[in-house]
């Protein structure tokens, strides 16, 4: 939508732009949404998207809830921009028995990852064979596709990190074994040494 809920808090411009804070109001109040980043943080000023042409700095990214919801988000904050030219908006989600949250930005180390790169570009080709179509436009076609391929990102990387993490386990508990079985002595101290 690319508009502000509120011109004193959420747009800082040396220029005067298009302001439409009354549009955005309306569309939150028709479905009852809540701005969740705002309702936790009420005075505060920053912004998601900085428009060079425009020299303006704006909050036009939100995490928005059904205002019965509020209550079960510990915390919505930004993150940084990662691929895409607005900073992310994320929160944390209490469950039933667990808490989620929205996984870290893009680290550049991702793209030298070679496991990475070849599952972030079948995604991107599968995304263009089934979306281009000529009734979408480019724009949106785009926009969307910066949408998409964060969150496909983001689901790789959490997945990586389990199993990093579990390989960490596994690691710590084969070291635990091993030193058990050195300080019992004897042969243990060989296949330590051998092991290692």
């Amino acid at each position: 939508m690319n508009l502000v809920a509120d011109l004193g808090l959420d747009r800082l411009s040396r220029t005067v732009g298009p302001a439409a804070p009354t549009a955005l109001r309306s569309f939150m109040d028709s479905f009852g949404l809540v701005d969740l980043w705002r309702e936790q943080n009420p005075g505060t000023r920053q912004f998601t998207y900085y428009s060079v042409p425009h020299n303006c700095s704006s909050r036009l990214d939100y995490l928005f809830t059904a205002g019965a919801s509020v209550s079960r988000f510990r915390e919505a904050m930004h993150y940084s921009r990662g691929i895409s030219d607005h900073f992310k908006v994320g929160g944390t989600l209490i469950g039933q028995s667990r808490s989620y949250s929205v996984p870290p930005r893009l680290d550049p180390w991702h793209l030298r990852d070679n496991s990475f790169a070849d599952k972030m570009r079948e995604r991107a080709t599968q995304y263009f064979e089934e979306n281009l179509v000529s009734v979408v436009s480019a724009c949106t076609l785009w926009e969307t596709f910066k949408t998409v391929i964060s969150g496909h990102a983001q689901d790789v990387i959490g997945t990586q990190k389990k199993e990093r993490n579990m390989q960490a386990a596994n690691i710590e508990r084969e070291i635990a074994t091993l030193k058990a079985r050195f300080a019992a002595g004897g042969e243990a101290e060989c296949d330590l040494q051998h092991q290692l």
